[in-house]
Formats: structure tokens, sequence, C-alpha cells
């Protein structure tokens, strides 16, 4: 079986090789995770978080 040959090319790695390995693996979900994060904000109005977030600046400065 082909997923034998895998196991059995893994196990013949140092664990210093098999870190890495996991490390490059880790790299791809991170990715996602970025990615899916990223889109969760595509529906924002970044012109008017940006406008608000000015407003909330000059009126907060003026209350003091």
């Amino acid at each position: 079986m082909a997923l034998e040959k895998i196991i059995e090319q893994l196990r013949k790695l140092t664990i210093k090789d098999r870190d890495k390995l996991q490390e490059g693996l880790n790299v791809d979900d991170k990715e996602d995770a970025f990615k899916k994060a990223a889109g969760a904000w595509s529906d924002i109005d970044d012109e008017g978080l940006v406008r608000d977030i000015y407003n909330y600046r000059d009126s907060s400065s003026r209350q003091s």
C-alpha cells in the first residue's frame, strides 16, 4: 500500500526532520485560518469605519 510506504519513510526521518515536516504542514493550516478570518471582514464598510473612528476621536477630545 502507498500509505504504508509513506509511514515507513516517515519513520526513517530524524526528529529534526520530523519537526521541520510538521512545521511545514502547520503553515497551511495557519494560512487557511488567516484567509478565513480575512474573508469575515469582507462586508465591513471600510470608509464608514474610518469615518466613525475619526468622529469618535473628535468627539472624545472635545469632551475633555
